[in-house]
Parts: structure tokens; C-alpha cells; sequence
């Protein structure tokens, strides 16, 4: 499974000068940060809390319903909204806060600007950007895997971003529902419903309104891995 939350690309003497001449700014869970389309005049650099980019999902989009495909995840110390700036390109996706995001808001001149001075920077974008194009071209090589697998997947791609908490009870995932699980495994609502049905009557899962928990992270990892070796 690829990790798509963004790596860092900038190293905390880079977050100081960019605090100079970027500010502050806040945004509740499930707030539109960016909107697909919008031209690209600035950049975030996430300090606190997790967002997720979306667009609709052609191969379950008819024209009565858009149904949201998640193409990333990214947490602290991600950049989002960063390439579109530099190719001057229309917005490719939403960016939708997942909890309660704080992010330094850097207008896209000053953004070019640090750029222009930190080659290094430049080169780690490209290199995160390939990463990013490597995990979609696994998705779509995983579409023929059954629904149990890949929901297993998406499971385990929630638990690389980082975004869960772990308690006593499993790992605790806030303002995650079944429609980003059937965004993230690139399926219907309705095909992940039934296979969490099946997760939880196995106590591999709990669910509750935006709220997930995986209870047994190793029967996950192994229904994953059957794909490895059903195709040995």
C-alpha cells in the first residue's frame, strides 16, 4: 500500500522564513479549503490537523450524482495546493478539511519566490508529485481485487496518513465515514457498506456516525495480503 499523505518538503529553517511573510489562519473540520477549478494563487503549509483532496470519481460520477473519489491525504508539515501554483494551472481537486486544520497561508508570488531561492525544494516537490501519480496507478490496478481487499487497503492507507488516534479500544479515526472509505477504495457507498457489515461482525471494525475504529489492525493486514498471495 503507497502512503499519499504529502512528506515534508521543508525543513524548519525553510517553516521560519516562510512564517515571515505568510500568516496564520484557521479552518473547522469539513471546511472547503480549495475548490476544484478556482485559479492558484496561493499555497498552505499545514501546522496542525489533516485534509484530503477529492474529485469526482468517473467511474461511479453519473449526471444525477458526483461521487467524490480521495486522490490524497496529507497532515502536518504538508503543503497543499503547491504544484498548481507553479504551472499557473486551474485546481485539480478539492481540498477539504478532515479535523480542524491550522495552516500557514503563503500567497502564490511569495511561494515562487521561496522557491526560486530554494532549488532543493523544487526537487522535492517533483519527487512527491511522482510518489503521488505511483499510489493513484496502484489504485487503479487494485480496482479488480475483491471488495474485502480493498476496503483492507483503504484501512491500511488511513493508517499510514497518521490521522488516527490509538486508544485502549483500536485505532480511532474522527470525521471518517463510509463515503471517504468508498472514495479512498474507489468504490459505491453502498459496496463498502456491506463489506464493513461483514468487517464488523468479525470485530475488525466499529463504526458510528464520522467515526471509525479499527479494532484488529492484523486481520486487516491480512486480508490485504491475500491479494499477495492469490496472485503467487
Amino acid at each position: 500500500m503507497k502512503d499519499v499523505t504529502a512528506r515534508s518538503i521543508l525543513r524548519p529553517e525553510d517553516e521560519v522564513a516562510l512564517e515571515q511573510v505568510s500568516h496564520l489562519i484557521g479552518y473547522p473540520a469539513n471546511t472547503v479549503l480549495i475548490r476544484q477549478g478556482d485559479d492558484s494563487d496561493f499555497v498552505l503549509y499545514l501546522r496542525q490537523g489533516f485534509v484530503k483532496a477529492v474529485r469526482p470519481d468517473p467511474s461511479q460520477t453519473t449526471p444525477e450524482r458526483a461521487v467524490p473519489r480521495i486522490v490524497g491525504l496529507t497532515g502536518p508539515r504538508g503543503v497543499v495546493g503547491e504544484m498548481a501554483v507553479i504551472t499557473e494551472a486551474k485546481r485539480t481537486a478539492d481540498i477539504v478539511a478532515v479535523t480542524d486544520v491550522e495552516a500557514l497561508y503563503i500567497p502564490g508570488s511569495v511561494w515562487l519566490e521561496f522557491l526560486d531561492q530554494n532549488p532543493r525544494v523544487v526537487l522535492s516537490l517533483y519527487r512527491n508529485a511522482e510518489r503521488q501519480r505511483a499510489a493513484l496507478t496502484d489504485r487503479r490496478v487494485e480496482s479488480a481485487l475483491s471488495t474485502d481487499q480493498r476496503i483492507a487497503k483503504a484501512l491500511l492507507e488511513l493508517k499510514a496518513s497518521g490521522m488516527g488516534v490509538d486508544d485502549s479500544g483500536g485505532l480511532r479515526f474522527q470525521n471518517i465515514g463510509q463515503l471517504d472509505i468508498a472514495g479512498l477504495a474507489g468504490m459505491s457507498r453502498e459496496s463498502v457498506a456491506q463489506s464493513l457489515k461483514r468487517f464488523k461482525a468479525r470485530q475488525i471494525v466499529e463504526t458510528g456516525r464520522r467515526l471509525l475504529i479499527i479494532r484488529d489492525l492484523d486481520a486487516v493486514q491480512n486480508i490485504a495480503a491475500l491479494e499477495m498471495r492469490s496472485s503467487a
